[in-house]
């Protein structure tokens, strides 16, 4: 998502809370969406690099088993790695 999607993101979900009252703000809505934004930005980065990992891993991994794998689901493997490193890194996935 480019950087004016993440604001438009996040200007939608402050709107809606402070519509629903269930947030007031303390100063403007454009810093809050702002803030959004860049907590999503952050979540799509640490995503992005735990997906990488896990791939990685799974390939090292199955090399290394590489005489009888050849029954193994390689997406099964990256699954479980990325679930593991999603823990380990306080990540919600």
């Amino acid at each position: 998502m480019s950087s004016q999607q993440l604001f438009s993101l996040g200007r939608t979900i402050v709107d809606a809370l402070v519509r629903a009252d269930l947030v007031t703000l303390a100063g403007p809505a454009d810093n809050a969406a702002k803030a959004i934004a860049d907590e999503v930005e952050a979540y799509q980065k640490a995503a992005a690099k735990l997906d990488a990992d896990a791939e990685r891993l799974a390939d090292d991994h199955l090399r290394q088993l590489r005489t009888g794998s050849a029954g193994i689901d390689r997406h099964r493997v990256v699954q479980m790695i990325r679930a593991k490193l999603a823990e380990e890194r306080g990540l919600p996935v």
